[in-house]
């Protein structure tokens, strides 16, 4: 998570480029989260609808 910002960037970059717009609140899910952080696992999810 501490290198979450980059992704979440890109995420919001491809959303405006694809023409669509944030439909609700975005999430992060972590389904595996081992002891070394450099090896978690991060999901990006965003509601969107075409503008």
């Amino acid at each position: 998570m501490d290198t979450v910002l980059g992704p979440v960037q890109t995420l919001a970059h491809w959303i405006d480029a694809g023409g669509y717009r944030s439909a609700g609140y975005p999430r992060e899910i972590s389904p595996e989260c081992p002891p070394d952080r450099n090896e978690w696992v991060t999901e990006l999810r965003e509601p969107v609808t075409r503008t």
